[in-house]
């Protein structure tokens, strides 16, 4: 390829009249062609070494250069190859990403959305018609009504045993004290208790916990499995029956004692469990007590049995809520994603518009660039170097400066990252 230099004549920087000059590549080889070491030696003698000249005849080589690599076809379309192919890459990326984009839109997203939705109507379902999902029937006011009486039985089994225990243990009977129902509920259990120690009070304060508690262990048992749930709850309603006739016992005792020192025939036999056994005081006791414990467990066993069932309907109801906030958080996480691709979608057509200047442009490659001027100045040099004074580090800071710079702006377009 010859490298006609004949449009850059430099006027009054030549000492002679300069005349057209074509220059080819030291392997090319024709009588009226010159190469680039040739040439820069012919303009260095032109220019006889100036500094100024040396500028010019850089840019001149640099500007004819960049001409007949624009006309050489071939080796355009060699150079553009890879950048077409990294061309198609990044178009193929492109795609991807905004299939992606397009999933999360019209796919993933309104799924969620949609199902969200669905579950929103169950609950407002479950909330109108729970058996419908859970399988049993759940009555809110039987729950509540069992409740109410369960915590009026709670108070009643309190303040009977509370005050029976002190009647049975602590009280002094007197006369006027015969009447059952007197000497059952008294009054006065707490405060008379209290005068007689802390430790009474705390006993007659907390015995009806000791019925309440055996009632709740009956109530566990029956959850369990096999025969031996029911000999449990067989022996809990024993123990309480026992203690229930203790009770019944020590206070029957004290009115039929009272009535004995106050006999005056002096007929009456000594208390026995025979005359317990028929004494209507005493199963006034045990049906005061041991019988309402009774009621009070099926009254329990119901609330808590009610409870499970709309303990059912609260679970199922925040299950879904639960399954409509993990559904949220993936929305929200795919709008991040989605956020992020078109981030680099963005980057990406930049990269692509970046791409279409350099193939649409002239492709220098620098290596044949440094290649051409650095055999310029071998010739621009041994003119030089013919016994003339010159300053060489000059010379060469030019040469330096203006390589910098060539190869940096070729660089930044073949490489815009």
């Amino acid at each position: 390829m010859a490298f006609d230099f004949s449009k850059f004549k430099i006027p009054g920087l030549f000492s002679q009249k300069s005349e057209p000059i074509t220059v080819i590549r030291q392997e090319q080889q024709a009588d009226e062609k010159i190469s680039f070491r040739r040439y820069g030696f012919i303009q260095a003698g032109m220019m006889k070494g100036r500094t100024e000249g040396l500028r010019i005849c850089l840019d001149a080589v640099y500007e004819q250069h960049m001409a007949d690599m624009e006309r050489d076809v071939n080796k355009q379309e060699e150079l553009r190859r890879p950048f077409k192919v990294t061309l198609q890459e990044l178009a193929g990326l492109d795609e991807g990403l905004k299939s992606q984009v397009n999933m999360y839109d019209t796919e993933l997203i309104p799924a969620r959305k949609n199902r969200i939705e669905e579950l929103r109507k169950e609950i407002t379902e479950i909330r109108k018609n729970p058996e419908h999902y859970t399988g049993v029937h759940v009555g809110k006011a039987g729950f509540y009504i069992g409740v109410f009486i369960l915590l009026l039985l709670s108070v009643y089994l309190f303040i009977f045993y509370s005050s029976a225990s002190y009647s049975a243990f602590f009280k002094e009977f007197k006369v006027d004290d015969i009447v059952v129902t007197k000497a059952i509920f008294d009054a006065n259990a707490i405060g008379n208790s209290l005068k007689d120690g802390v430790t009474e009070l705390i006993f007659i304060l907390t015995i009806p916990f000791v019925f309440i508690g055996l009632g709740y262990l009956i109530h566990k048992f029956q959850e369990g499995k096999g025969l031996a749930k029911y000999a449990k709850i067989a022996a809990l309603l024993i123990i309480t029956f026992i203690f229930d006739a203790i009770i019944a016992y020590e206070i029957t005792e004290k009115i039929y004692n009272i009535k004995k020192e106050n006999d005056l025939a002096g007929n009456l036999p000594d208390f026995s469990v025979s005359l317990a056994f028929n004494s209507v005081g005493f199963w006034l006791v045990i049906f005061a007590g041991f019988v309402v414990y009774l009621i009070w467990g099926f009254v329990f066993d119901f609330v808590m049995e009610a409870h499970s069932k709309l303990d059912i309907v609260k679970v199922n109801i925040k299950t879904k809520q639960e399954q409509i906030h993990a559904l949220e958080e993936e929305i929200q996480q795919y709008q991040k994603t989605i956020t992020d691709l078109k981030i680099a979608i963005e980057k990406n057509n930049i990269e692509l518009k970046k791409l279409k200047q350099v193939i649409d442009g002239t492709i220098i490659h620098p290596k044949a660039v440094k290649e051409a001027l650095s055999q310029f100045m071998v010739g621009w040099y041994a003119w030089l170097a013919e016994g003339r004074e010159y300053n060489r580090s000059e010379h060469n800071r030019i040469y330096e400066d203006f390589l910098v710079g060539k190869i940096s702006t070729i660089e930044s377009v073949l490489n815009p990252n």
